[in-house]
């Protein structure tokens, strides 16, 4: 939750939630807020059940005296379970007019089990936050499959915590980025384009390459010169207009790329490429 969350009624606080959610998703649910000694963690444990509770139980009435062995399997007949001094030890009778077998809930919903729940969820928890939030504060989700980079958790003693940290400072500053671009208009496609080329295919290459095992260095250093790429695209339009803006991001986004990439880190591509395809070496 947002550390600002610290100082609102954590009794209503934890009910908004707790009811927010039984009524979004119909069922039945129990939550706790925690949050450690200095208050910076704020957060709330929310557990679900998977299965709504029937308004009448399901019950099922023996039509005539049911056996059942130590284990609790039934039997077929009475001689099984019985001698002549009546129920074997271990052995149950349930007579005939008695409930059997009852069923309270109904069985559990599927839905619970995809992955677009989680999703959901997410959308859904960060709109219930944003609500409490005013406008420069709001929350944002990074759909898995955006221009964004989601940041990671770093738990309590983590061993690589000071790496995780720096690796979600370069996410943030690649995350900055994409609002500066987008707020100027740049399309969804333009960006993911960018993400593709700058993030996605240098990992995808650093792993081929070290036979299938992920580097955390070779990623943040990746991670690091895309951000300063995308930076230098950046600010090479910080002055231009609106125009100049869709020009560069729209169907001259390679060229307009490769001019940046070679600007940020001295490799001009496009020289790169002509002497491959001329056979230099």
């Amino acid at each position: 939750m947002p550390k600002e969350f610290i100082h609102f009624d954590h009794d209503e606080l934890l009910k908004y939630f707790t009811e927010s959610f039984k009524r979004k998703y119909g069922t039945e649910c129990i939550a706790a807020l925690h949050h450690n000694k200095r208050k910076t963690n704020l957060h709330i444990h929310l557990i679900y059940s998977e299965r709504k509770k029937l308004e009448e139980p399901m019950q099922k009435i023996a039509t005539r005296n049911m056996f059942f062995d130590p284990s609790g399997k039934r039997v077929r007949t009475k001689k099984e379970a019985t001698n002549e001094h009546g129920l074997l030890p271990g052995y149950k009778m349930i007579p005939k007019g008695d409930i059997y077998e009852e069923h309270k809930f109904e069985k559990k919903n599927p839905m619970f089990k995809e992955k677009s729940f989680t999703a959901n969820a997410k959308e859904f928890f960060t709109d219930l936050i944003n609500y409490q939030l005013p406008e420069q504060m709001k929350m944002k989700t990074f759909p898995k499959n955006g221009p964004y980079l989601p940041t990671k958790k770093i738990g309590k003693n983590n061993p690589q915590a000071e790496e995780i940290a720096e690796t979600n400072r370069l996410r943030d500053e690649w995350n900055k980025g994409i609002n500066r671009a987008r707020a100027r208009g740049v399309p969804q496609d333009r960006l993911m384009y960018v993400k593709r080329e700058l993030i996605i295919l240098p990992v995808q290459r650093s792993v081929e390459k070290a036979a299938g095992k992920k580097d955390p260095v070779t990623f943040r250093n990746i991670l690091a010169g895309g951000v300063k790429v995308l930076l230098t695209m950046l600010n090479e339009l910080k002055h231009a207009d609106r125009e100049t803006w869709a020009e560069a991001w729209g169907d001259a986004i390679g060229k307009f790329m490769g001019f940046c990439i070679a600007k940020a880190t001295g490799v001009d591509l496009n020289k790169l490429k002509q002497d491959k395809d001329r056979g230099v070496r």
